[in-house]
């Protein structure tokens, strides 16, 4: 669970990041790149449930994220 800030570390390059709600709608979005430490601030989002993706070298990696 976060209360807004997401830390992302990854060894591997990561792109295209995206925050989608339960029903899907795409909600937060980087595209291209990202840095090997990148910090989200979704703050502004309302608290509940969702998902998290990103590309890893070309394959789509889905995480659960809960706001509260």
């Amino acid at each position: 669970p976060t209360s807004g800030v997401v830390h992302i570390n990854s060894e591997k390059t990561l792109r295209n990041l995206r925050v989608l709600d339960v029903a899907g709608k795409l909600v937060y979005t980087i595209n291209g790149e990202l840095d090997q430490f990148t910090e989200i601030d979704l703050s502004d989002l309302n608290k509940g449930s969702y998902i998290l993706q990103l590309e890893e070298n070309g394959v789509v990696v889905t995480e659960k994220l809960l706001l509260e």
